[in-house]
């Protein structure tokens, strides 16, 4: 993108529409309510937000920066809240050209599966940035999807491997008894992977936490975090997770994204149990999702500072 281009797009954009781009960027695929979510919450209803949202993408659209994609979410009498976006060819040449972002991307129309568990995902990342911004001491610190956060390990052959999570985050909040900082990876799951490769992806965890990399940096190993919405597939996730040998105690979890989400910003002091792996026992119950330190053999998922935040 030449000079001249460049500076008359850079005149039409406010810093509102580069945020939006950047989330574009980041996360691959939209919906117009997540991008609601993420950058009009400073309105005074949510009527007057996604009106303010419509009218922002659709000058986007116009001048040519975002698309979005033939599929729609609930069909097209849904209106403009039915579209998913995405960042342009042009708009990812913009943020190239103007803030080094050094990947090129193919842009063309994704398939289903691909569409509906990215926009899975990043409900789960719009829902846990607005709780940061409307929740009094919660903070997202850190949240990074695919592929920025991909992680490289050695396997026992001396390949190289890469662990591919659907989100990581970090995330810090406040109660009585000091700060806390949570450290997860997050999967979600809509039921399309049979249990073999869900057994795979955290045997492949498990080789990465072996690898001390994470614990080194960070002094702990993040949860490990099956999302579900739905019941009979979270039993089917913790008996996968269960009857798999050789996975650290006290890492894995399963939970609906409305039961995380919930707890994980309220800071809930009831207890609930991981799901058991074969070296730490039968599982104590239904339960999905603990905010407690874990009692396993590895320090995973969060630190305490009861004097205030620090570094771990």
């Amino acid at each position: 993108m030449n000079a001249l281009r460049t500076s008359h797009l850079a005149e039409q954009l406010s810093d509102r529409d580069l945020a939006i781009m950047v989330s574009l960027d980041q996360f691959r695929l939209l919906t117009t309510r997540q991008i609601q979510r993420l950058h009009f919450s400073d309105h005074a209803s949510d009527l007057a937000a996604a009106r303010a949202c419509n009218r922002a993408l659709v000058r986007l659209r116009n001048i040519g920066v975002v698309g979005s994609l033939e599929r729609r979410i609930g069909g097209v009498r849904r209106g403009s809240a039915s579209y998913i976006w995405q960042l342009d060819a042009t708009g990812e040449r913009f943020l190239r050209t103007t803030q080094g972002h050094a990947h090129r991307r193919r842009f063309m129309e994704p398939g289903e599966t691909f569409v509906n568990h990215t926009l899975a995902v990043n409900d789960v990342a719009a829902r846990l940035l607005e709780a940061a911004r409307i929740t009094e001491g919660f903070v997202v610190d850190e949240l990074m999807a695919e592929p920025t956060n991909w992680r490289s390990y050695l396997g026992a052959g001396g390949e190289t491997q890469w662990l591919k999570p659907d989100l990581y985050v970090v995330t810090s909040n406040q109660d009585a008894d000091g700060d806390y900082e949570e450290h997860a990876f997050l999967e979600v799951d809509l039921g399309t992977e049979h249990v073999p490769r869900i057994q795979a992806k955290c045997r492949m965890y498990a080789a990465y936490a072996a690898t001390g990399a994470y614990q080194a940096e960070h002094g702990l190993f993040p949860h490990v975090v099956w999302l579900s919405t739905d019941p009979a597939r979270r039993k089917v996730l913790r008996r996968a997770i269960s009857s798999t040998r050789g996975l650290p105690s006290g890492v894995f979890r399963v939970a609906s994204p409305e039961t995380f989400l919930a707890e994980h910003v309220s800071k809930s002091d009831d207890e609930s149990a991981s799901v058991a792996t074969p070296a730490s026992g039968p599982s104590s119950g239904e339960s999905d999702w603990t905010h407690s330190a874990n009692r396993g053999s590895m320090s995973s998922g969060h630190t305490t500072h009861a004097n205030g935040r620090s570094s771990p």
